[in-house]
């Protein structure tokens, strides 16, 4: 009796999960197609979605992405340029 209740609270718990952020997934899409600048040397650069669809809570809570810089190798929260 365990395992049946086990199984349908995980269903149901990746169920949630899934309807909670499949509409997220186009607004990753649109923010992966943009220009991110870096803040530390100026370089603009280009980043995979999946780069940005594993750092969701960085893009709503800090409005920039956790990124590193091709060019200058650091890590610091870069943003998108305004002149897409």
């Amino acid at each position: 009796m365990f395992w049946i209740v086990f199984i349908v609270i995980t269903i149901v718990s990746v169920g949630i999960f899934l309807t909670t952020r499949i509409p997220q997934i186009h607004e990753f899409e649109e923010i992966a197609e943009k220009t991110f600048v870096c803040p530390l040397c100026g370089h603009r650069f280009h980043v995979k979605k999946s780069q940005i669809f594993y750092k969701w809570i960085s893009i709503y809570l800090h409005k920039g992405i956790p990124l590193k810089c091709p060019e200058c190798k650091k890590r610091d929260f870069c943003t998108p340029s305004q002149d897409n």
